[in-house]
């Protein structure tokens, strides 16, 4: 007689039981916790924590809908129609739309006279002198004037009638732009700014005489 043929044997049972003895990866501390107060104390950590983030996100909100919110819009050129050789008033108004009272602690006016479009970056110089208020009250609004200088900085802007007549025919563009940087109870960490930039539309004779500027450099401050 032959050797017995020997067949592979499979224990079915032994290998399910291998099977089921795979190692699970570890939980956490916290899920692996068998005492309950201990347990019950990492719950109010955690609530403790999340009561923090929404208290913070709160506060930071709050403060946002309470803070100074200034702005300045350009409004009409006097004399108007222009008169050549006569000086130059820009009257203008400033208002605080915030519900904290502003303080002013600086301003920008650049008057530019050209026949081209605006420099992609504005590029702002003193042009010439104005009379902001040192505080704004919440919800006020302040009226005044910019008077621009010639660009020899020695006297204040006119218009010789050649120019005038340049500036209605649109082949030269007069445009004011410049910034107003102020503080309020919340100004920690420094100031804010706020942009402007109009162009002056001497068609228009309603109350505001100036668009606002398409290029959105000059509207925005880092």
């Amino acid at each position: 007689m032959g050797p017995k043929k020997v067949g592979k044997h499979h224990d079915s049972g032994n290998h399910a039981q291998e099977q089921g003895d795979t190692p699970k990866p570890p939980r956490s501390w916290f899920w692996n916790e068998d005492d309950p107060v201990a347990r019950l104390t990492g719950y109010i950590a955690c609530l403790t924590l999340v009561l923090a983030i929404v208290g913070v996100i709160q506060a930071w909100a709050f403060i946002q809908s309470e803070r100074a919110f200034v702005f300045e819009s350009l409004e009409n050129i006097t004399p108007f129609p222009l008169i050549h050789d006569q000086p130059l008033t820009v009257s203008i108004s400033v208002q605080n739309a915030g519900r904290t009272e502003a303080e002013i602690t600086g301003a920008n006016f650049t008057y530019l006279v050209t026949d081209k479009a605006l420099p992609p970056k504005p590029a702002y110089v003193n042009g010439g002198s104005n009379a902001l208020p040192h505080e704004i009250a919440a919800g006020a609004t302040y009226r005044g004037s910019f008077l621009p200088q010639a660009f020899d900085g020695k006297v204040r802007a006119s218009f010789p009638q050649e120019a005038i007549n340049k500036i209605i025919s649109g082949e030269i563009q007069v445009y004011i732009f410049g910034w107003i940087k102020y503080r309020d109870t919340f100004s920690i960490f420094g100031s804010k700014e706020t942009a402007f930039c109009g162009m002056f539309i001497p068609s228009n004779a309603a109350a505001t005489q100036f668009n606002t500027c398409a290029e959105e450099a000059y509207l925005t401050r880092p």
